[in-house]
């Protein structure tokens, strides 16, 4: 996630506070379209009241949040898919409240103190600049004694760990043990729209000599009146008798699409290599392109 992410929030208890000082006055408050919204700002993350089915973008639900109270931010790990984002919100939060910010992971006595270390491991590498621990205790209740002070817990979407089924468990268990209130977090997969550039493109009645000047690409776009027509190769373009227009030469529009989670582009989108993938809309129009060549996967990172 961004030194400062792009934030949509929706209405509800601490929403606008937490969009606030984790974006500044680039917040935006959704309106009746969040997808759209989402789009529109090429959000990393939705403020909400509470979790539901939406997971265009990552998501952050605050609870008791009263930041002029919090004295420090801990972010609980447990290895899962949302440990990293729970890490990188707890910096953000951190550094904008100028209060101390750790890593810990939590493991019940008797539990696999190694599966405890290791979600530590993974978490740093990625948010280096916090401090970490494995904390072990044998009762929920006895949160309260690694906590600092009004200490803001941000912790990942349920799952199997230990801390989780405390927090969600019968009576909120720890709702004591976090005075300075909560914040639950949610990871969604990057997005195409959160990372693409200007559409690069040739018009489809353009001469093929013309776009050979104009454009260095090996792959480009075809386009005709805004929508995606076809893609064309260079060495199409090259071998085309003057006059020939780049529709003549043109192969089957291949794109992805705004939405798409840029991980799943890698198998069937690698072929244009360190040239621009067209991206489209939900109507077929030509809305931007996007470099897959240097970033990585999802099974790169877990390399």
């Amino acid at each position: 996630m961004r030194f400062r992410p792009r934030v949509v929030y929706s209405r509800g208890a601490g929403c606008a506070e937490l969009a606030e000082i984790l974006a500044g006055d680039q917040a935006l408050k959704a309106s009746g379209d969040l997808a759209e919204d989402c789009r529109n700002h090429r959000a990393d993350l939705h403020v909400a009241r509470k979790l539901t089915g939406f997971d265009l973008v990552s998501t952050a639900v605050p609870t008791n949040f009263e930041p002029d109270s919090v004295e420090s931010v801990v972010a609980t790990v447990a290895g899962g898919p949302h440990s990293v984002l729970a890490a990188e919100i707890a910096a953000i939060l951190g550094e904008r409240l100028a209060v101390p910010a750790k890593i810990i992971s939590i493991h019940r006595t008797g539990d696999d103190l190694e599966a405890a270390k290791n979600a530590i491991a993974v978490t740093s590498e990625a948010v280096p600049q916090l401090e970490t621990s494995v904390v072990e205790i044998d009762k929920i209740r006895r949160i309260g004694e690694v906590l600092e002070g009004e200490s803001l817990l941000v912790f990942g979407a349920p799952g199997g760990s230990f801390l989780t089924r405390q927090i969600f468990g019968a009576g909120a268990r720890l709702r004591s043990g976090s005075p300075g209130g909560k914040v639950l977090v949610r990871r969604a997969p990057p997005r195409v729209f959160q990372h693409m550039d200007s559409p690069v493109f040739v018009g489809a009645l353009r001469e093929a000599s013309d776009a050979l000047a104009l454009h260095p690409e090996d792959v480009l776009a075809v386009a005709d009146d805004s929508r995606l027509v076809g893609v064309v190769r260079r060495s199409d373009l090259a071998s085309a008798p003057p006059g020939t227009t780049v529709e003549s030469v043109m192969g089957e529009p291949i794109a992805a699409s705004v939405d798409d989670a840029i991980d799943d582009l890698f198998e069937n989108g690698s072929w244009v290599g360190e040239n621009p993938l067209p991206v489209i809309d939900d109507q077929g129009n030509l809305v931007g392109s996007l470099v897959l060549d240097g970033m990585s996967s999802r099974s790169d990172r877990a390399s």
